[in-house]
């Protein structure tokens, strides 16, 4: 494994040429071929052969793979909503209490409120749901890329019963944040009242969801997102003055057919699925196992639940279009067809995305080797801030929330369980700085999310929003840029102000760093007009 600087080529190549030739596929692919070249010390055959096992792990992994069949049953579902008209007739209520572009805009924050439970049926969901009622009141794509991308992870991982807070808890348990026995204890403490007490220190969700309404409320447009907004309501053109993308999907049924069933239907089934199938996994008592409610989820296996409640979803929502004689026997083929193709690119973006991920991870060290540059010589009052710029680096540089916390969880509770001194294991609130530390790596996955052009959510949100993928990046970029800035701001706030006394240290920290930041975005709109 390389431990010097030639880890960051590869990471920067794909950054380049996405942006300047906004070909994802051959950024990736170049980063893939790269980051292979420089882990096998430039051995050519030696480079086609890690290349190939790493496309070849990926493809084969279970998870991944319940991962993408999710995705593709998610994609025949909504196909078949829109084809039933189960989002027009949902729009068609919304719209009635629209006035103008501004509550239309609110609509798509509500919606991906109510939709937290996952990120990817966040995004893919709000944006085929809300993209023909924004369409009507001329907003620009890539501001409903923009909407519905701020509020799918910054909001998702701070709900409690949410596919993310499953994930962190297993993860809390991997970094040696636990109370059983049989694994290796670094911090003696129940992972689940951990994630609790992380959640008020995940500042960039917080400060994200708060300036996202900011924007709305105060019609605040500037940078790209201004300029395609102008373009809209001057010419009607959504994309910025250039060709339209056309979706494959119409609605094909009789107006007087259509229901809210056909939409709510389907997405209780997933909804109540999801937590059934999450209890029964985990061993639930109710339904013969040992474990309590927060045992269950905490043990539950939520990525093959999300695939069998897909499959039962999708089933569902066939059923429904057949007993309602919304859709026929003959449709179902091409419905699935249809559903697939919405999914497939993104699908294939995710899958080079998660391969490159796990070449820097599992043999550059890129991760390790960033975390390794604030391991020595930082002061715990710096150390949420440290934590968090290079945790948010690393997510930009892999596109992965969920592999970036895989990656730094480790090295953040390691690191200060080292630099406390204490004996081995320690108590949660011994050290009182660890859980804004845990606070500031959860925030750096997520922003770095944001920023990142190849990261999975951005995939599935300029594909659910039919958007531009790259123009959607650089406009994320820009308004995305001053929450990260606070955010940073935030930790190192926090870090000077005492730890023991947790709501004076939020509430300083979080309220200066909201102040500054809607400063800062009043300053640029300003600047605008």
């Amino acid at each position: 494994m390389q431990t010097n600087w030639l880890v960051l080529i590869p990471p920067f190549l794909v950054l380049f040429t996405a942006f300047y030739t906004k070909r994802i596929i051959s950024a990736l692919l170049l980063g893939i071929f790269s980051a292979a070249f420089i882990a096998t010390r430039f051995s050519p055959i030696e480079t086609l052969q890690l290349t190939f096992t790493s496309l070849k792990d990926r493809a084969v992994d279970p998870i991944n793979l319940y991962t993408f069949g999710f995705l593709i049953l998610l994609g025949i579902t909504l196909a078949v909503i829109t084809h039933t008209g189960g989002a027009l007739a949902l729009g068609n209520l919304i719209t009635k209490k629209l006035k103008k572009a501004k509550s239309a805009e609110t609509a798509s924050l509500l919606i991906s409120s109510l939709l937290a439970i996952d990120d990817y049926l966040n995004c893919l969901t709000t944006g085929y749901v809300m993209r023909p009622l924004t369409d009507k009141f001329k907003i620009a794509r890539i501001k409903l890329s923009f909407l519905v991308h701020s509020m799918t992870a910054p909001t998702t991982i701070l709900i409690p019963f949410s596919t993310w807070a499953g994930y962190i808890i297993r993860q809390f348990m991997i970094a040696g944040i636990t109370t059983d026995t049989n694994e290796t204890i670094l911090v003696n403490a129940d992972p689940l009242i951990t994630y609790f007490k992380t959640i008020p220190y995940i500042f960039y969700s917080f400060l994200m969801i708060s300036t996202v309404w900011f924007i709305v409320r105060k019609s605040i447009s500037f940078g790209l997102i201004g300029k395609h907004e102008k373009i809209a309501r001057e010419t009607g053109n959504l994309f910025g003055g250039k060709e339209a993308i056309k979706s494959d999907i119409k609605v094909d049924v009789d107006e007087n057919k259509i229901s809210l069933l056909d939409f709510f239907i389907p997405i209780l089934t997933l909804l109540t699925g999801f937590l059934i199938g999450v209890l029964y996994s985990g061993d639930f008592y109710l339904f013969g196992g040992a474990n309590s409610f927060v045992q269950a989820f905490r043990n539950s296996s939520i990525i093959p639940v999300l695939f069998y409640v897909g499959i039962v979803t999708t089933i569902v929502t066939f059923a429904v279009g057949l007993i309602r004689k919304t859709i026929k026997p003959k449709d179902i083929f091409n419905l699935c067809k249809q559903g697939t193709l919405l999914t497939l690119s993104a699908i294939l973006l995710i899958f080079l995305a998660w391969t490159f991920s796990s070449l820097l991870r599992d043999h550059l060290g890129t991760g390790k080797y960033l975390a390794g540059l604030i391991s020595s010589g930082i002061s715990f009052s710096f150390l949420p801030f440290m934590l968090f710029l290079v945790t948010a680096a690393v997510s930009i540089i892999i596109g992965s929330s969920w592999g970036t916390i895989a990656l730094m969880l480790p090295i953040a509770v390691e690191v200060v369980t080292q630099m406390s001194g204490l004996q081995l294991p320690i108590n949660l609130d011994s050290v009182c700085y660890l859980i804004p530390c845990l606070g500031a790596v959860f925030s750096g996955a997520v922003s770095g999310n944001h920023l990142s052009p190849i990261a999975d959510v951005s995939i599935m949100t300029t594909t659910s929003t039919g958007a531009y993928h790259i123009e959607h990046v650089k406009a994320q970029f820009i308004y995305a840029l001053p929450v990260f800035i606070c955010t940073a701001l935030a930790y190192l706030i926090s870090g000077f102000i005492t730890c023991e006394n947790r709501l004076l240290n939020i509430s300083v920290s979080f309220g200066i760093a909201l102040i500054v930041c809607w400063t800062i975005l009043k300053f640029l709109n300003k600047g605008k007009k």
